[in-house]
């Protein structure tokens, strides 16, 4: 028996991945980093990561803010794997590409349904506003406040199936948001062991597309455009140094993300837009040689509107080359 789930449902299975990575994203300038990190540390060219994620829907926040219930006896369910690399540019500059492929799970009773897809790739390109390693053990002078600062850009590829997709009949089969996107981002980043302190700030902008077909049927043709996105995270770690000098890192972060109203043939529609606030907390393990890194994250969305209630695990692994 086919379900209809939420707008909400909808926004979370197409944008998970992506949304959230900044929860849980942090500079890398010491070979440390937080759960999902793609950022090349200080004066290394390569790095490949791969991790798993399990995602749980737990009802969904309307317009309002009020939490709502999923249909009764429904289990829904994501899991991703993302594969991420990250190349060397210049002294100063890098780049480095994201691609998720995405499970959808649905359980109704005695019926279930499974939905996989590529999900939106995304490709990036960072700027290092710093010439030295800033982690320090001391502060010893004015220098030793000065933190690491990146400026990075982001292209979002509509590689996923969304709700404008051919063979899409339900929010159950949505991958992706289906538009491209442009992002620009800030990572501030600063370590007195063994603390840590970060932030980032990323603004997006959807660029307006022609549509004229929703869940595989056909409609009269319109524009539509997605609202711009505002996100920001705050996180603080603690960095225990192990007595084969490899490094166990915990940090905490706290994510707020907004989008606003969608517009159609530059009318805006009221109630489209989202938002959502999440607390992580992230594990990562690096290597003696600090080329491998193992970590773990669990994060879990506190308040929302028009967004679902998850509960995220993600597992990975990086390898510095």
């Amino acid at each position: 028996m086919p379900v209809t789930f939420s707008h909400a449902a909808a926004l979370a299975f197409s944008g998970c991945a992506l949304f959230l990575s900044i929860a849980t994203q942090a500079a890398s300038c010491c070979g440390g980093g937080a759960g999902n990190s793609i950022i090349l540390p200080k004066f290394e060219n390569h790095m490949l990561d791969i991790s798993t994620g399990y995602v749980h829907y737990d009802g969904f926040w309307d317009a309002t803010g009020n939490k709502k219930q999923d249909p009764a006896n429904t289990t829904l369910t994501q899991q991703t794997l993302n594969t991420s690399y990250a190349m060397r540019l210049a002294e100063q500059w890098q780049a480095n590409v994201y691609i998720p492929l995405t499970v959808n799970k649905s359980e109704y009773g005695d019926s279930t349904e499974q939905q996989t897809g590529l999900g939106d790739v995304q490709f990036g390109i960072w700027y290092e506003a710093f010439e030295r390693v800033t982690c320090v053990y001391k502060i010893t002078g004015w220098q030793s406040l000065k933190p690491s600062i990146y400026f990075g850009s982001q292209l979002t590829l509509p590689t996923g199936y969304s709700q404008h997709s051919d063979d899409v009949e339900s929010n159950f089969d949505i991958t992706g948001r289906g538009f491209y996107r442009w992002d620009i981002s800030t990572i501030i980043e600063k370590t007195i062991y063994p603390w840590t302190l970060s932030y980032q700030y990323t603004h997006g902008y959807h660029v307006e597309r022609p549509v004229n077909q929703e869940y595989s049927n056909p409609v009269d043709p319109y524009n539509k455009q997605l609202g711009a996105t505002n996100s920001w995270s705050l996180g603080g770690g603690y960095t225990w140094f192990l007595p084969d000098y490899s490094m166990l890192s915990l940090t905490i972060t706290h994510a707020e993300m907004k989008e606003r109203d969608t517009q159609i043939n530059n009318q805006r529609i009221s109630d489209t837009g989202f938002s959502e606030s999440r607390l992580s907390a992230s594990l990562v393990w690096n290597s003696t040689s600090r080329d491998w890194l193992v970590k773990t994250s669990f994060s879990e969305a506190q308040a929302g509107s028009n967004y679902s209630k998850t509960q995220i695990v993600n597992i990975g692994a990086s390898y510095v080359f």
